[in-house]
């Protein structure tokens, strides 16, 4: 039944027709009904009319909450009420009419109104509105007027009338629009005239809450009509929309009086054209500044703002333009995008007059270098007000601008080791011109006032390298620092350096699996008195938790908030055992004694794990003020995983989830997560199991399988496939063949930029030429394979855009 298409053919071939259950799904589809489909251009067109208003009406016109319908359908739909439903349609909330702007031999739709005001632009910079259509006099018009006024309207709360078609000027003795529409509080229309959007406020304005209105003419106004404006209340009204392309002259005696009536607001559009030659030229300088404020809040970028108004001679344009510049953000250009041409202006011509207004920057590494040279050659060094800088990687591609999640640079694409994670979102920079940026960065004067430092997630800041292994040497301010170290030492000497001026350090480190012979005494001396928000990350498995972690989290004992994101083990090493809330509390909350607030997500992986009762680990947390959850996993390869989280979850990452991990719970506790891999050993990830993931995590960016288990539970074809809407990155290595076919040849990835795939299963998959498996790959802007592919390469290039395909060099 969704198949067909439109909807009312299906209503005219079933309804009445003797069979019962078609009958009652059908039903199922008439609560929105669309009559502006061409069945009445179909061959049997009188049939289905006549069928439609005699057999299918009477059996749905209690069902119809939303009608949309073409205006020459009003006398028959009016008809109808008349007849057969006491004049109403008991449950029509929401009615939409549409022109019917069509050929009716071809169907293809007219732009052009067939009562065009004005073609030819008498005055210069004058616009005209040929696509409107007024239908005054016309048999339409009267349709349209009479039916405004009919006993249909009391039920309807939002009415929506073709943005194209003009409402008839309403001549009745009170001048009323819709004198029945006691519940009507959303309105979509066009206007000829400023006089009765006036007249429609003043009447409806106390029901209102949403109007979209476009008008034709505001000059000529009347005093007796501005003399109503005063009149106007609205106080549920909090959307409105204006739009006014006609040029007019009369904004300030009729425009902003009404705007400024309308003090309830919260979301205001205004599509004005003001100004006209002659005596009365009206401009942009000619809005109050809240208004062009409003204006300046729609630009986005902000900084295409500036280069526009920045140094271009009007002052006052100037002066509210900088009032918008504490705040800068230079994320939104990428390469071969249209802003390019700007970013030269912004740096010639804008930074020198805003840069001692800064105070937060945002930019992409790419922008480093030019910036650091402006402040050396402008600023004396720096930005003598900035104090919030944040760095991030431009991750995307060069001609959409849509983001990578994976690094360009991938440390390893397989699993060596079992339950053992990599982290291929990070990127390396340190041999890459952004590496040098990076490192220039941080010795430079630049950071001499920054208080807040803040580099990309996935960013490893290149290594200490001089004499000293000084971090931010010049930093005397700093005092709040997130960013991603390569070695766990790193961490440590960045504490000893700058521990005594911390207050909030948020560290994500790539490898702890090995140390300095003297790591340990560097830790003892590590002072942080002043820091009171720690967080730490480490998804890569932890081999010297022990000897390493702990001992540090110890010497932080003024701590208030602390978040952990950690995976500890996978060999025979310490500890010998799941992690549980009495390790916690004996190796950790022990040592905090400020500790307000603690959020974490540990993942403790063991090798001939001994089985135990997942009540154990529960009972652990008892004496915990929080609420605490918890999962066990055994696996086929002698392996087990506990997770032990606090809830709410505060991570975005899940490693190694098998088919008993509670993912699915009602509470929806991992909503928020975006990287997922998925393993097990035990059991396939079955069509159900893709179906509920879907729901679960709508977040979804990255995915990986690692399962080579046939599926028991095959869905050949489905009718309504499967979408994850944001999934960019999708990793199948270890995998059975029907894993790839369930998510490239029965999925829509409508967002799919990276594929790493394995060789023998990406040949598959281009030999069965599935429609739904080309529309995926199509869309990948970077494809790795498990081995270089030999020979093959022009196959690939047939199923994915050209320059997608990197080589990969053999993993074994």
């Amino acid at each position: 039944m969704n198949k067909v298409k439109p909807r009312v053919l299906l209503l005219c071939s079933i309804i009445a027709i003797g069979n019962n259950r078609l009958e009652q799904l059908a039903l199922e589809k008439c609560q929105a009904i669309d009559l502006t489909c061409n069945y009445f251009q179909l061959q049997d067109q009188s049939l289905f009319q006549r069928r439609f208003y005699s057999h299918v009406m009477p059996r749905i016109f209690n069902n119809i909450q939303s009608l949309t319908l073409y205006i020459q359908h009003l006398p028959d739909i009016v008809t109808f009420a008349e007849k057969n439903s006491d004049r109403i349609f008991p449950n029509l909330t929401h009615l939409k009419i549409m022109l019917c702007k069509r050929n009716p031999k071809t169907w293809t739709s007219y732009i052009l109104g067939f009562g065009i005001y004005s073609i030819f632009r008498h005055c210069p910079l004058v616009s005209t509105v040929p696509n409107l259509i007024r239908l005054t006099g016309s048999s339409s018009g009267k349709i349209l007027s009479s039916f405004c006024s009919s006993t249909l309207i009391p039920s309807i709360i939002s009415f929506e009338l073709d943005d194209d078609c003009v409402l008839p000027h309403v001549s009745n003795d009170y001048s009323l629009f819709f004198p029945q529409s006691i519940q009507l509080s959303h309105i979509q229309i066009t206007l000829c005239y400023v006089d009765d959007c006036i007249c429609l406020l003043k009447q409806l304005g106390p029901q209102l809450y949403s109007l979209i209105v476009s008008i034709v003419y505001v000059d000529g106004t009347t005093t007796c009509i501005i003399s109503k404006i005063p009149l106007i209340l609205c106080p549920n009204l909090k959307q409105l929309t204006m739009k006014i392309y006609r040029n007019f002259v009369d904004y300030k005696k009729c425009i902003v009086p009404l705007l400024q009536r309308l003090s309830n607001v919260e979301y205001l559009t205004l599509l004005l054209a003001i100004g006209e030659t002659g005596e009365s030229n009206a401009q942009l300088l000619n809005l109050p500044d809240e208004l062009i404020l409003i204006i300046m809040n729609k630009v986005k970028p902000k900084v295409l703002l500036l280069c526009s108004i920045i140094t271009i001679g009007n002052s006052r344009l100037e002066e509210l333009a900088l009032d918008k510049c504490h705040s800068i953000d230079l994320t939104f250009d990428y390469f071969q995008s249209s802003h390019e041409i700007f970013i030269q202006r912004f740096y010639s011509h804008v930074m020198p007059r805003i840069s001692n207004c800064i105070r937060s920057l945002i930019l992409n590494i790419e922008h480093l270098p030019k910036m650091i040279s402006f402040a050396e050659n402008e600023c004396n060094g720096f930005l003598p007000n900035l104090t919030h800088l944040k760095i991030i990687l431009n991750k995307q591609s060069r001609e959409t601008g849509t983001s990578y999640g994976l690094g360009i640079h991938l440390y390893n694409v397989l699993h060596v080791n079992p339950l053992f994670s990599f982290i291929p979102q990070f990127v390396r920079v340190k041999n890459f011109v952004g590496g040098k940026s990076l490192f220039n960065l941080r010795y430079s004067s630049f950071m001499r006032s920054i208080v807040w430092f803040e580099l990309d997630d996935d960013c490893i800041l290149p290594n200490v390298f001089n004499d000293d292994r000084l971090f931010f040497p010049q930093s005397i301010q700093l005092t709040h620092i997130r960013i991603t170290l390569y070695e766990f030492p790193d961490c440590v000497h960045l504490l000893n350096q700058m521990g005594t001026q911390i207050c909030s350090f948020s560290v994500t480190i790539l490898c702890v699996d090995r140390s300095e012979v003297d790591i340990i005494s560097k830790i003892r001396s590590i002072s942080c008195l002043y820091l009171k928000q720690f967080a730490m990350t480490i998804y890569r498995n932890i081999i010297e938790y022990e000897r390493c972690i702990v001992p540090l989290l110890q010497r932080l004992s003024n701590v208030e908030y602390l978040t952990l994101l950690l995976a500890i083990g996978f060999t025979g090493n310490r500890p010998d055992h799941f992690i549980d809330g009495f390790d916690l509390k004996k190796d950790i909350i022990s040592y905090m004694h400020h500790l307000r607030q603690f959020n974490f997500h540990i993942r403790s992986i063991l090798q001939n794990a001994p089985r135990m009762n997942i009540d154990t680990i529960r009972q652990s947390f008892i004496k915990h003020q929080q609420s605490v959850d918890c999962s066990i996993e055994y696996f086929n390869n002698n392996y087990g995983q506990c997770h032990i989280y606090s809830l709410p979850f505060i991570g975005t990452r899940l490693d190694f989830i098998s088919n008993r991990f509670p993912l699915f719970d009602t509470n929806n506790t991992f909503s928020m997560v975006t990287i997922l891999i998925l393993y097990d050993d035990v059991k396939p990830f079955e069509n159900v199991f893709f179906e509920h993931l879907v729901r679960a995590l709508p977040h979804l960016k990255s995915l990986e399988i690692v399962n080579e288990l046939e599926q028991q539970e095959k869905t050949i074809s489905i009718t309504n496939k499967l979408e994850y809407a944001h999934l960019t990155s999708l990793m199948l290595f270890k995998i059975h063949m029907d894993y790839a076919e369930q998510l490239l040849c029965r999925t829509n990835l409508p967002s799919l930029n990276e594929l790493i795939i394995h060789n023998n299963i990406l040949l598959t998959i281009i030999n069965q030429n599935q429609q739904q498996a080309r529309e995926n790959c199509f869309r990948v802007k970077t494809l790795r394979t498990s081995h270089p592919l030999d020979g093959l390469v022009n196959v690939v290039r047939n199923f994915f855009p050209s320059g997608s395909y990197i080589k990969y060099p053999s993993v074994g």
